[in-house]
């Protein structure tokens, strides 16, 4: 009976001792010695078995405290695969859920510009659409005789209010002009 768990505990494990494949051996297993080499001295990870039967990708600079808690079927270890792959300790599993958290963030930042330039688009379209009306409007103002009839008079009266407003300007100095001789004077 496996009381630890059957997905932290390991069945079969990736030797470092290359042997025949039509002779498998065991990798000698002593909870006092070292643990022998796992996996090929090339790989950052060997793979292991588990009672489950899932396999998993284990790091090789894995810390022998986790590695025997995970030989040992019923040691009471229970072992929290997801903080030892944060840790960075733990190959497969942990790189793909953090290569899922990338792109799941990296998702959530192009949806938000993506948004963004939605937004900006619409404004830009309707800028357009506005500015395309001006110009229509004006090409349409220049063939229509009233509108024609109607500039005319309109440069007519602001021609004739800048004289007038000249004319005032004019009448408004003499006037100011005339008052001080009015109040210099001597009174009698």
């Amino acid at each position: 009976m496996i009381t630890d768990g059957t997905d932290n505990t390991i069945l079969v494990v990736e030797a470092g001792t290359p042997v025949i494949w039509t002779r498998p051996d065991d990798v000698p297993y002593h909870p006092k010695k070292p643990i022998p080499a796992l996996g090929s001295a090339s790989s950052p990870v060997f793979h292991a078995l588990m009672a489950s039967g899932l396999v998993r990708s284990l790091p090789r600079r894995l810390d022998q405290g986790t590695l025997r808690a995970a030989i040992t079927p019923n040691g009471g270890e229970v072992i929290d695969w997801k903080k030892v792959s944060r840790d960075g300790v733990s190959g497969g599993a942990g790189i793909r859920e953090e290569a899922l958290n990338r792109l799941t963030k990296r998702n959530g930042e192009l949806k938000e510009e993506a948004a963004a330039l939605r937004e900006v688009l619409l404004e830009l379209k309707e800028e357009l659409d506005e500015l395309r009306w001006a110009v229509q409007a004006e090409k349409l103002l220049e063939l229509d005789p009233a509108a024609a009839r109607l500039r005319r008079e309109n440069q007519q009266m602001e021609k004739a209010l800048r004289a007038a407003r000249e004319e005032a300007r004019k009448l408004l100095t003499e006037i100011q002009k005339l008052k001080k001789e009015v109040q210099q004077r001597p009174k009698r």
